[in-house]
């Protein structure tokens, strides 16, 4: 299937469950306007259609503020959580070995100095989520207004 258009795959209930239980460990209101901002840049990131700067119109075009607000919203509310992302990031998806533990390496997130360098990570991350242990994909085919 291809999405012609970001509101669908941003109403997909099951790709909305998926972020949601991906992003539970930051500590985010869930009913909050700023989760939700940031639930759908991570969503649009992970399929890859975009720049940055298109997710953030994107994300507030459907949420239907200023460009602006947006990024304000998104940017607070990730300053503002008790520890920072990649902290938990790497303690709950990337930790340590345990003593004879032998596997794989892990993809450590590191510390961004930039807000949307973070999401710009998680969205990758939630694309090989999606990708190796949930089979929900669908290929997009949009061109922004202009």
């Amino acid at each position: 299937m291809t999405i012609t258009k970001a509101d669908i795959l941003l109403n997909d209930q099951e790709i909305n469950l998926l972020a949601d239980l991906f992003l539970a460990r930051y500590g985010f209101d869930r009913a909050s306007l700023s989760y939700r901002l940031i639930r759908n840049t991570v969503i649009l990131i992970s399929h890859g259609a975009w720049d940055i700067q298109e997710v953030h119109e994107l994300v507030a075009r459907c949420a239907d503020i200023e460009i602006e607000r947006a990024i304000a919203e998104i940017q607070s509310a990730v300053k503002s959580l008790k520890t920072p992302m990649h902290e938990t990031y790497n303690t709950y998806y990337a930790p340590p070995p345990i003593e004879y533990e032998l596997r794989g390496e892990s993809i450590k997130m590191p510390e961004f100095g930039k807000v949307d360098d973070t999401l710009q990570f998680l969205g990758t991350a939630f694309l090989y989520l999606i990708l190796t242990n949930y089979n929900k994909y669908e290929y997009i085919d949009y061109q922004p207004e202009k």
